[in-house]
């Protein structure tokens, strides 16, 4: 059995370091340029699905809706769009942690970014070190994943107020839009109205430019009814990284 995993593989904009984000139409620029390149090449389509939010809809695109390396009009839109941005005259920097696919995608982009005239470097830390607020403000673009539980309310509010890499690239006047959002969104007593408001305040950061939705991991779920006693760990425990039980 298959299922998208809630959550997305993502990227985030802080604008508050590189003096060359100090317009905001640089930012929404630079974040669909992201849009358009794609998936690093080296992530295999056929495991991950195309995102334009945390959450994968009934009719979530196959990965032929994923813009990869080999996708020629992508790659002219991408130089198109580079070719009308005044350049920066110091590096961005790309900060991610250490998971394979955070890394192949601070790569990609690093060297897209390069190809296309913009310095760029990228910085690798384990995860502790990458959510220490003063690393994730020392870095222009942040590579990350969230993966949502079935509480969706819960996960929604755990993103949105807890995230540090979130909070450090919300300007303030994002930050009140957002808290006073979140306090409307909670006098909803509609569990599905509330799901609305929490896609609506997600589709808004990306129109700021400071988020940017990449893919969603696809799961191989195995079913059974029951347990092989053989399929059980020494000790008689089953292998909960294995296994997940269903009420």
């Amino acid at each position: 059995m298959e299922q998208w995993e809630k959550g997305c593989e993502h990227a985030l904009i802080n604008p508050h370091r590189h003096p060359w984000f100090g317009e905001a139409k640089r930012v929404k620029s630079l974040n669909e340029l992201l849009r358009i390149l794609g998936v690093a090449k080296d992530i295999p389509l056929d495991t991950v699905g195309y995102a334009c939010g945390m959450l994968a809809t009934s009719n979530q695109p196959s990965s032929s809706k994923l813009i990869n390396n080999s996708d020629q009009d992508a790659l002219k839109a991408a130089q198109h769009l580079a070719d009308s941005l005044t350049k920066p005259t110091q590096p961005i920097k790309i900060l991610t942690y250490q998971l394979f696919d955070h890394i192949k995608m601070a790569r990609h982009y690093c060297e897209r970014l390069n190809e296309l005239g913009f310095a760029c470097e990228y910085q690798v830390l384990e995860f502790p070190d990458f959510c220490q607020q003063s690393n994730l403000q020392n870095a222009d673009i942040l590579i990350s994943g969230e993966v949502f539980s079935d509480n969706l309310d819960s996960s929604w509010m755990g993103w949105l107020q807890s995230s540090i890499a979130l909070e450090v690239c919300l300007t303030d006047e994002q930050k009140q839009w957002r808290n006073k959002s979140l306090e409307q969104l909670w006098g909803l007593n509609d569990y599905h109205q509330r799901q609305s408001a929490f896609l609506e305040l997600e589709a808004q950061l990306i129109e700021f430019g400071v988020y940017r939705p990449i893919f969603h991991v696809k799961q191989q779920l195995n079913y059974a009814k029951t347990v092989n006693p053989v399929e059980q760990l020494a000790n008689g425990w089953i292998d909960f990284n294995q296994i997940t039980m269903r009420r």
